[in-house]
């Protein structure tokens, strides 16, 4: 409470002296974010804002390996460069030493830092950047030049939009972007024609998610059985079924496929062919998980199941997805990365039900 109430001062009287930078000259640009796929993806709005603003700048970005494919082939940015964002997260002295004189080596103009924390606008002073633009959370935006706010319960997107209004560009889209390459989409129509699979009839699935390598939070998935049942209930009315997911997914895909004949792609591919998968599909059900904005980044129907985390901050944007959440008082019991108190004792996804799931694909 102390450290916030200093943050929150510091903050206050930074942003009472500091002065506008001048950003014309801006030629070499570095967005840096370390988060996982879903947090990523929803800086791709922010990323065509910064684009926009600066058409003629060499723009890179720095992001953890895990996420890193969701930016691959986007032509808004001249390069990518992936780092090992497992020894960021454990706070290696060596790793981070060696990610800051990367960074410096660089000579960048202006860096916009994309994760929320005082850690990571130290970490970009540190970079010796001579413009960082990031958030201020709590009070904790005092390392940046220009901070843009950050709300507890304002959707990700437009806390990531609110620095491209605080760089001079008005109305932003929200809409994420994912490009896939043509032999991503064609391998995944020739896997549909191997397998017998109809895109027009075909509901994919992913029962597991919820891990990235900051974080496994298993209170976000819903029960592999009720997935089951669901999946079983939607055959049942004449929908082919395909599942997907990562090597730690195969056991809920397993007891998926006990209840119904289903075509299992769990584990086999990477990240951007299962995302190529699910374009294939009419109807994509899931957690709350990276897959989720994969689904809607790549504009399939989605049915999104929601627990402890907040789908007014994380749901995705427009009119394909349905959200399916029922947690009491309609609050969240996991808000920036704290557990909180829930009177189901954060086993609230357990609320959905297979019914629900239903009702919406209907």
């Amino acid at each position: 409470m102390i450290k916030r109430m200093v943050f929150k001062v510091g903050s206050i009287a930074r942003r009472a002296l500091q002065k506008r930078p001048d950003l014309r000259q801006a030629k070499r640009i570095c967005i840096f974010k370390v988060g996982a796929i879903g947090d990523v993806l929803m800086t791709t709005p922010l990323v065509r804002a910064i684009r926009a603003r600066f058409p003629n700048a060499h723009i890179e970005y720095w992001v953890g390996q895990w996420s890193a494919p969701v930016l691959k082939g986007n032509p808004r940015i001249d390069k990518v460069i992936g780092f090992d964002e497992k020894a960021i997260l454990k706070r290696s002295p060596l790793a981070v030493h060696r990610l800051v004189h990367a960074i410096r080596r660089q000579h960048y103009d202006v860096m916009f830092v994309l994760d929320f924390s005082y850690l990571a606008n130290l970490f970009a002073a540190w970079c010796k950047v001579p413009i960082r633009i990031g958030f201020d959370r709590n009070g904790e935006g005092f390392a940046n030049t220009l901070a843009a706010p950050y709300g507890k319960r304002v959707h990700d997107i437009d806390s990531y939009l609110g620095i491209a209004r605080l760089i001079g560009v008005k109305n932003p889209s929200q809409r994420m972007e994912l490009f896939l390459t043509p032999a991503e989409e064609h391998l995944a129509k020739v896997f549909f024609k191997k397998h017998q699979l109809v895109p027009g009839k075909t509901i994919c699935i992913a029962p597991g998610g919820a891990k990235n390598p900051g974080m496994t939070l298993n209170i976000k998935r819903w029960p592999a059985e009720r997935f089951a049942a669901a999946a079983e209930a939607l055959t049942r009315k004449g929908w082919q079924i395909l599942l997907i997911g990562g090597p730690d997914d195969v056991e809920a895909a397993r007891i998926v496929r006990q209840r119904v004949a289903a075509v299992d792609a769990t584990g086999e591919f990477p990240l951007r062919m299962s995302a190529a998968l699910i374009k294939q599909c009419a109807w994509f059900i899931c957690n709350d998980s990276g897959p989720m904005h994969l689904s809607t980044a790549i504009g399939t129907p989605t049915v999104a199941i929601f627990g402890p985390t907040d789908p007014k901050k994380l749901a995705p944007q427009g009119t394909k997805c349905r959200i399916l959440w029922k947690h009491p008082g309609r609050k969240p019991c996991y808000l920036d990365g704290a557990l909180l108190p829930c009177p189901d004792k954060h086993a609230c996804i357990n609320r959905v039900t297979v019914t629900d799931v239903i009702r919406v694909v209907r």
